[in-house]
This record gives structure tokens, C-alpha cells and sequence, in this order.
């Protein structure tokens, strides 16, 4: 009992500002913590709507742009031509990339058309609304630094009335054809090895992981300020035992050091208070002995 009296004083007699400190310091501390100990430990849906999370999405979109460009590229000696209609390669534009449930990706391929017939020049922009799964349906090991997989991409075309459904098939199978191993088998979508690792993490981020979306230690020392605070948001939880670990940690470190901070706070007031009333008292003494 002696023992915990004094260990209760010692604690109090310590200034406020160091519990303060400490209980700032705490907060990035248990971030890093969250962002090196459990990296995927928590599901956060909202993070996809962050602008981190926006520019993600424009970062894959020219990502995919670029992929269908180096295709072009591949097949420099072929003919882009559909009907009467010439491709003209650097107006492709890839926007509007989406994924609702990070299964499955879609996104909008835009170009336009040179008229070559005899009836005067002319262009036309075309679009088509694109969706390729999570998991590719083939891969090539070129070596053991590089490797390039495959996607078969999926188009509605029911929606368009003939003549132009044939002509949107046309420019479909030239605008995804491969020089290789889809040569003339099916359109397919190719990307290289670290365009496929940023395709995956931006469909990890849809399902709710916050570590493959940008941003990842601001978004971390935002919820170690809501743990520590015991505000509880509920936007990004714990899943996993690691998670859970640090996240019961801070929010008791937080109680703890709050606790500690008001007492000092109080016994140091209490302290100050009483030595005013002292020199008071002793200022009033010496006034009555004059």
C-alpha cells in the first residue's frame, strides 16, 4: 500500500506536458506500427473514395492506355482499318476506370476514325465500354525478371444495331489484338509485371484493403488518433489478430496516459494553489507582526 502511495505520488509529480507529449508521440508511433506489423490487417471500404484512391484511378487508366499503345507498337506494319475507316492510333484514350466489388474492372476506350473513302475527309470518334476480370486467364515468363499476362476482355455489343454492331466488333478485336500467343486466337488485354501488381492492388483497394491505396500512413495515423482517443469512427477495422493487438493496445495506452495527464494537470494546479495561499499567508503574517 506504501508502495503504490508513492508510486502515485512519483507519477503525479511529473509535468503534464510530458504526458502530453508522450500521448502525442503515440499516435504515429502505433501508425508505423499499423502500417509495418499488420500491412493488411485492416478492411476499410470508404478508402476507395478518398482523392488518394482518385488518383490511383487515373494512374491505372494510363496504365492501361499504355498497354494498348505498346500493342500498336508491336504491330506497326498492320493495316488499322475497318470499312472505310482508318484508325488514328494516337487519339486512344482510356477513362472512366471502375471496379464495384474488385472483382472485375471496366473502363472506356475512346478513339477516332479517319474517313478514307472518296466522299471527302472525314472523322468519327468511337467508344466502347470494357471489362476484363480480377485474375488473368494466361501468363508468359519471358524470363525470370518478366512476365506479361493476359485478360480476355468482355464488350456488350448487343446494344448496338447492325450495321455498327459489326464494325464495333471490327474495332474491338484491332484496338486488343496481340502480336503474340492471341495473335489469332482472341482479343486479349497484355500487361507487363508491374502493370499487373498496380492492377491488383488497385482492385485490392476496391475490396477494402487501405495498404494498396495510396496514402496509407496519413490514413493510419488518422485512425491511431481516433484509437487513442476512443472516438471508435468505425471506418477502418481491425481484421486480423496482429490489427487488433495494436489497435487494444493504443486505445488502453490512450486511457492510460490520459489518466495520467489530468492527475499531474490537477496535483501541479493543487501545488501551484497551495503555494499562493502560502505566500499569501505568510505575506498576511508579516503584515500583522509590522
Amino acid at each position: 500500500m506504501v508502495l503504490l502511495t508513492k508510486l502515485t505520488l512519483a507519477l503525479s509529480r511529473v509535468h503534464p506536458l510530458v504526458y502530453l507529449f508522450t500521448f502525442l508521440t503515440a499516435i504515429p508511433a502505433f501508425a508505423l506500427s499499423c502500417v509495418f506489423v499488420a500491412p493488411q490487417g485492416f478492411y476499410a471500404p470508404y478508402a476507395r473514395y478518398e482523392p488518394s484512391a482518385v488518383s490511383d484511378t487515373l494512374q491505372l487508366a494510363s496504365i492501361l492506355e499504355g498497354a494498348l499503345h505498346r500493342s500498336f507498337d508491336a504491330r506497326s506494319g498492320q493495316e488499322f482499318v475497318v470499312g472505310n475507316w482508318k484508325l488514328d492510333l494516337g487519339s486512344l484514350r482510356v477513362d472512366n476506370v471502375h471496379s464495384t466489388d474488385g472483382t472485375k474492372l471496366s473502363f472506356r476506350v475512346s478513339f477516332s476514325a479517319d474517313g478514307i473513302d472518296k466522299r471527302g475527309a472525314k472523322q468519327v470518334g468511337w467508344s466502347i465500354i470494357v471489362t476484363v476480370s480480377e485474375h488473368p486467364t494466361h501468363a508468359i515468363i519471358s524470363d525470370p525478371n518478366s512476365i506479361t499476362t493476359y485478360r480476355i476482355p468482355d464488350v456488350d455489343f448487343s446494344k448496338y444495331a447492325s450495321p455498327f454492331k459489326e464494325e464495333y466488333e471490327e474495332l474491338f478485336k484491332l484496338v486488343f489484338g496481340q502480336n503474340e500467343f492471341f495473335a489469332t486466337v482472341t482479343p486479349a488485354l497484355a500487361l507487363s509485371g508491374p502493370e499487373e501488381l498496380r492492377f491488383r492492388r488497385y482492385l485490392l483497394g476496391v475490396k477494402g484493403d487501405p495498404s494498396s491505396i495510396s496514402g496509407d500512413l496519413p490514413r493510419m495515423i488518422y485512425l491511431s488518433a481516433v484509437v487513442i482517443t476512443t472516438l471508435g469512427f468505425g471506418d477502418i477495422i481491425p481484421i486480423t489478430p496482429e490489427a487488433r493487438i495494436l489497435v487494444a493496445m493504443e486505445a488502453i495506452t490512450g486511457i492510460v496516459f490520459a489518466g495520467l495527464f489530468l492527475n499531474a494537470l490537477a496535483y501541479h494546479a493543487l501545488s501551484t494553489l497551495g503555494q499562493k495561499r502560502g505566500s499569501e499567508s505568510r505575506a498576511a503574517t508579516l503584515g500583522d507582526d509590522n
